[in-house]
């Protein structure tokens, strides 16, 4: 495959202008990341860390559903990287608090 670089970055081009519709890239990037047990840690700890500095108390109860093999676990388990994904996009719409008055003006 021909590689570009973009920010110090391979991105390969027959991937990217393969005609692939989205979902198939979805797939595609899945298998890939099912397929090599490194990344799949890396991705593991990447949402362990980002639950944990989130809200810590509903991480270890999504773990613990999900250990537990619960049928809820799945729903909780996406609604708090909803959560998660929501407050890290800023949101425009939402009226923002007033700034407190300065002291010395």
């Amino acid at each position: 495959m021909t590689k570009i670089h973009c920010d110090g970055k391979s991105i390969f081009r027959n991937v990217r202008r393969s005609g692939l519709t989205k979902d198939e890239k979805f797939r595609l990037w899945q298998a890939a990341i099912k397929d090599d047990v490194g990344f799949i840690d890396v991705v593991i700890k990447k949402v362990y860390d980002d639950m944990m500095a989130f809200d810590g108390e509903r991480a270890e109860r999504v773990m613990e559903l999900t250990v537990k093999r619960n049928s809820a676990a799945r729903h909780v388990f996406q609604r708090l990287l909803e959560d998660i994904q929501d407050d890290a996009i800023p949101n425009f719409s939402r009226p923002r608090a007033p700034r407190s008055a300065r002291l010395d003006s």
